[in-house]
């Protein structure tokens, strides 16, 4: 079952309805299929329509009170996700049981599957010497945030930024790298797949060349 997105005269209660406008390249919803639930839950994407359509958002943490998302639109746009916004979860959970908005899935990108010809300055090696994979590196860099993470109170922009900061301190790298390859996992659904290096190559129905990895 697709997700359509169709006229909704009444609007969403929610407290941000985003548009693409919040995300530096567009999508269609093509590819997006129904979630078959009604349940929030991390990793889905929540899509509105009507005249609060826009891109769907990818959803990266369920509290108590509260949602947190992000924008999802191209694989290229990984590169630019931003740090998840908050939603109130008893407006979205109304918006879904009403029909202004549904859940969705999405497969990974055909950039995940594609052989890279060289490596690249800032992706770890295709394998170390211990034998541990690309994304299992990636993975190790950004656990303890996700842990962290998984605490709303470490959410707050202060505490998220200190915390990426502290992270890439010890671990001697950029806090850029740390940031990117945190919210690129997040911006893929929280799969450790979505830490894969992607290869570049033509954006469906446009022609031009997708950026590769986004660490």
């Amino acid at each position: 079952v697709l997700c359509l997105v169709e006229p909704d005269p009444g609007g969403s209660s929610s407290s941000y309805q985003p548009g693409c406008l919040d995300h530096p390249t567009a999508m269609t919803t093509a590819g997006l299929v129904s979630a078959g639930t009604t349940v929030l839950a991390p990793g889905l994407l929540l899509l509105y329509k009507g005249r609060n359509a826009g891109c769907p958002l990818r959803v990266t943490q369920v509290f108590k009170a509260n949602v947190y998302v992000m924008p999802y639109s191209t694989p290229a746009a990984a590169r630019s996700a931003r740090k998840p916004r908050v939603l109130g979860r008893r407006a979205t959970e109304a918006d879904i049981k009403s029909g202004k908005a549904v859940l969705c899935k999405l497969d990974l990108p055909n950039e995940f599957f594609r052989k890279h010809p060289v490596s690249r300055k800032n992706d770890p090696p295709e394998q170390s010497d211990e034998g541990e994979s690309t994304v299992d590196i990636a993975y190790d860099w950004i656990a303890p945030l996700i842990k962290k993470f998984d605490v709303e109170s470490n959410l707050q922009r202060p505490r998220f930024k200190s915390e990426i900061r502290k992270r890439a301190d010890q671990l001697a790298m950029s806090q850029t790298t740390v940031r990117r390859t945190l919210l690129r996992y997040y911006y893929f659904g929280r799969v450790r797949e979505g830490l894969i290096p992607m290869v570049p190559g033509p954006e469906p129905g446009t022609g031009k060349s997708v950026a590769s990895s986004a660490h």
